[in-house]
C-alpha cells in the first residue's frame, strides 16, 4: 500500500489532467476509438499467440515433469531449473540484451523466442523426448523475460502518447488473460485424447504464426517512428528510461 501511494504521486505526470470541459468517452468507446489503428491491432495478435505458446510451453513442462520424477525429487527438481536459468537470464539481461537490439534492431529481438520455440516443438515431434521439452522451457526462461520483452516494450514507443497507457493495460489486463484462459480450455478438452507430445504440434504452429507477427509489429514499428518524425510529432516526453534503436 505504501509502494502505491508512493508511485501515485511521482508517475501522475505520465497521466493527462482531466478536462472539465469534454465529457469523458465510455470505457468500451475509448478502446474501440485507441484500437482502429493497424500498428495496436498487430500488437494485440503479437501478445495473444504469443502467451498461448508460452502456457502451452510450460503445460508441457510441468505435465512432462510429474512423469519424469517422482514426486518427492519434483520440489528439487523445479527448485534447481528456475535458480540456474535465471542466473543465465540475469547475466543476458545486464551484459546481452542492449547488444542485441542495438546490432539487430527490433525485428531479431521479437523473432528470437518464437524461433527458439519453433525449434523446440520439431524437436518434441521428432524425438518424442523429456530432453526437447525441457530445452524448449530452458529458451523460453532465457529469452522471455530478456530480449523478448524489452522487444516488446519497446513496440509501445512508437504508439501515440495518447493510446500508449490504453494499450498497455488492455495488451497486459485483458489480452494475457484471454489467451492464458483459452489455452487451458483447449488443454482441458485435448489432453485426454492427445499425448503429450503431439501438442507440439500446436506450438510449431502458433510459433510460425508469431513469427509473422513479429515480422508484421516490427516493420509497422518504423513504419509509425519514421511517420512521427515526418510530421514532427515524435513524442517520447512520457518516458523516463533512455533508449535506443536505428
Amino acid at each position: 500500500v505504501m509502494l502505491v501511494v508512493a508511485l501515485s504521486r511521482t508517475e501522475s505526470h505520465r497521466f493527462p489532467s482531466p478536462n472539465g470541459k469534454k465529457k469523458p468517452l465510455p470505457q468500451l468507446q475509448q478502446y474501440i476509438q485507441h484500437f482502429k489503428t493497424p500498428q495496436i491491432q498487430h500488437l494485440i495478435g503479437l501478445v495473444f499467440v504469443a502467451n498461448i505458446v508460452l502456457a502451452l510451453i510450460d503445460y508441457q513442462f510441468k505435465a512432462g515433469a510429474r512423469i519424469q520424477y517422482a514426486p518427492a525429487d519434483l520440489a528439487g527438481f523445479f527448485g534447481d531449473f528456475y535458480a540456474y536459468t535465471s542466473i543465465v537470464a540475469l547475466v543476458i539481461q545486464l551484459f546481452l540484451v542492449h547488444q542485441i537490439l542495438q546490432r539487430g534492431g527490433i525485428r531479431l529481438g521479437l523473432s528470437l523466442l518464437p524461433f527458439g520455440i519453433l525449434i523446440g516443438c520439431i524437436g518434441i515431434l521428432i524425438t518424442a523426448q523429456y530432453t526437447w521439452i525441457l530445452i524448449t522451457k530452458v529458451m523460453v526462461q532465457f529469452f522471455l523475460f530478456t530480449i523478448d520483452i524489452a522487444a516488446v516494450q519497446m513496440l509501445f514507443m512508437s504508439i501515440p502518447a495518447s493510446s500508449r497507457n490504453q494499450a498497455r493495460a488492455f495488451t497486459d489486463g485483458i489480452i494475457k488473460p484471454i489467451a492464458i484462459a483459452t489455452t487451458g480450455v483447449a488443454l482441458v478438452a485435448l489432453v485426454h485424447y492427445l499425448p503429450l507430445y503431439y501438442l507440439a504440434a500446436g506450438g510449431v504452429v502458433l510459433s510460425i504464426i508469431w513469427l509473422i507477427l513479429a515480422h508484421t509489429n516490427s516493420k509497422a514499428y518504423i513504419f509509425a517512428l519514421i511517420e512521427s518524425l515526418d510530421a514532427k510529432k515524435f513524442d517520447h516526453s512520457t518516458e523516463t528510461t533512455p533508449f535506443q534503436d536505428h
